[in-house]
């Protein structure tokens, strides 16, 4: 379908994508099919990052493409909010992980 013509459920003007959509969409996509990609290097954990690459190129040259046509957006402020919500508490999580990682590395080099 052609990108100009994806309109919204009036049928009146296109629809508008947020600021990052498909960054974050490719992104996602890209970790997806990094895991398989590493497989057959016997190395996952390198196939990820390579899946991720190619998702953030992917990504941001389709969000170029639709800022091109005035099809993207930039967040509201509850959008925002809840953008920098989920990031706090990842970036918490993260940590959590990571130190309990570390504590149970330690324990067991005993």
């Amino acid at each position: 379908m052609d990108n100009k013509k994806e309109l919204t459920q009036n049928n009146t003007e296109p629809k508008k994508y947020p600021e990052g959509h498909f960054v974050s969409k490719w992104m996602a996509v890209g970790i997806a099919l990094g895991v398989p990609l590493g497989i057959p290097m016997d190395n996952i954990s390198l196939g990820i990052p390579i899946g991720l690459a190619i998702g953030l190129a992917i990504g941001t040259a389709t969000e170029k493409k639709y800022k091109d046509q005035g099809l993207i957006r930039p967040l509201s402020e509850e959008e925002k909010k809840k953008q920098k919500k989920f990031l706090t508490i990842s970036l918490l999580l993260g940590l959590i992980i990571f130190l309990v990682t570390i504590f149970f590395w330690f324990s067991n080099t005993k």
